[in-house]
């Protein structure tokens, strides 16, 4: 399965940038309107192609409402891990000093 995903990430721009904003924004939820008009900037119909395939290998999960569809990065840990090193990504969160409340880059380990 992994190597689909990797395939889709490789060839497909939109689907990538959508998961590289997911990646930096793992609460963001949307519809495919609002993801082709302020995540990617892209047309709606090519966003939900990339949507659809994206959830066909498990990184998109689309939550049903009375008002429509929502789009958001899948729950699965290890799936948001590996997408993290397949991307190349290190999203650490960063440490607040409770002192002075400036935010301080975390440690290298």
């Amino acid at each position: 399965m992994t190597r689909s995903v990797e395939a889709i990430l490789q060839e497909d721009l939109i689907s990538k940038q959508i998961v590289l904003f997911l990646l930096e924004n793992e609460a963001a939820m949307d519809t495919v309107k609002g993801i082709a008009r302020w995540w990617v900037r892209r047309d709606e119909l090519a966003v939900q192609a990339a949507l659809d395939r994206l959830i066909s290998c498990g990184i998109m999960t689309p939550h049903t409402f009375a008002s429509g569809i929502l789009y958001s990065l899948t729950k699965n840990q290890e799936m948001r891990d590996w997408l993290r090193n397949t991307c190349g990504i290190d999203l650490k969160p960063n440490v607040e000093s409770p002192s002075d409340g400036k935010r301080l880059a975390p440690a290298n380990h």
